[in-house]
């Protein structure tokens, strides 16, 4: 497979939203939460054309049962992933690719909102990781344009966990006793 990475479109923002309302729909009497999370998200930066959501569903869901409701809108479930416990569900035509949690794995979630947050505000990071991926994709190195990635999203995770702990702090969203 052929990864293809282009400038950023104005109409990811849109495209997410709409996607959004459907999965909104398909599964409102499970969802909890819905994020467009990913390099889509992360304006002025480069990114593969499939947008990335992460939800965050009731945990009295089966994943079949959910499987079945948003088979109704196109998606086809591909596996767990290896390290978090969240499943990942591809639209057919590429489009969206879905990643679902269940609301009692806050710490995964957070990583997730975290890293993405973080490339959002720290823009030197980002260029960096636009840097890391189209070093990778110029050369036609997919096995590791995903190492490389992987290895980017594991270096900046602890400061991304640092730095929302940080403003939870500040905002006043922590306690101390």
């Amino acid at each position: 497979m052929i990864i293809k990475i282009v400038d950023y479109n104005e109409n990811w923002p849109l495209k997410y939203a709409v996607e959004a309302n459907e999965i909104r729909n398909a599964v409102i009497n499970n969802l909890i939460s819905i994020y467009h999370i990913g390099s889509t998200a992360i304006k002025e930066i480069r990114a593969r054309e499939m947008l990335d959501i992460l939800i965050v569903v009731k945990k009295t869901i089966s994943i079949d049962e959910l499987i079945t409701q948003l088979e109704k809108l196109d998606y086809n479930y591909c596996k767990e992933s290896d390290n978090t416990r969240c499943y990942s569900l591809k639209k057919k035509d590429n489009s969206f690719c879905l990643y679902v949690f269940y609301e009692d794995q806050v710490s995964e979630i957070e990583k997730y909102l975290a890293v993405s947050l973080y490339l959002k505000e720290h823009h030197e990071i980002a260029a960096e990781y636009m840097r890391v991926k189209d070093t990778y994709v110029k050369n036609c190195l997919n096995d590791r344009y995903y190492q490389e990635k992987k290895k980017f999203f594991n270096e900046i995770e602890i400061a991304a966990y640092a730095d929302l702990g940080a403003k939870a702090f500040l905002s006043g969203l922590v306690c101390v006793s």
